[in-house]
């Protein structure tokens, strides 16, 4: 399990499976992408809220799971936090959806802010994906 703010964590179905683990975090609300905890009540994990969805990896998932599964991240940060976002590795779907929701948040700031106020983009998934590196180009 990986923080990415202070309010939200990326992890695998190991980390939903591990309650100990989720209350030594202080975890409060899980969004499960791949569909594991299934028909789970959020008391049976030890949770506020809990939405699952089974999204798979690549194309085929339906659109408004994904940006239902996007917006439900904006909620449970701000109403449950801290939020455990997970898939079964952690390393794609959770990523794509907390990335998306991150965006979603910066877009609509930039469309409500004058644009002498726009701070650059939250750096909150700069850990998550990385520049390749090309022998012999500049850095900037």
């Amino acid at each position: 399990m990986t923080f990415i703010t202070d309010t939200i964590a990326i992890g695998n179905f190991i980390d939903a499976e591990d309650r100990a683990t989720r209350e030594a975090a202080g975890i409060r609300s899980i969004l499960c992408l791949n569909g594991l905890l299934q028909g789970c009540k959020p008391a049976d994990c030890g949770v506020e809220a809990l939405t699952c969805f089974n999204l798979t990896d690549g194309s085929g998932n339906d659109p408004w799971l994904f940006d239902r599964a996007v917006k439900i991240v904006g909620e449970y940060a701000l109403k449950h936090p801290k939020l455990l976002v997970h898939c079964h590795a952690g390393r794609s779907r959770s990523v794509m959806v907390v990335a998306s929701q991150s965006t979603a948040k910066f877009v609509i700031k930039a469309n409500t802010e004058p644009i002498g106020r726009l701070q650059s983009p939250p750096n909150q998934c700069q850990s998550l994906i990385s520049r390749p590196r090309i022998p012999g180009a500049e850095s900037g």
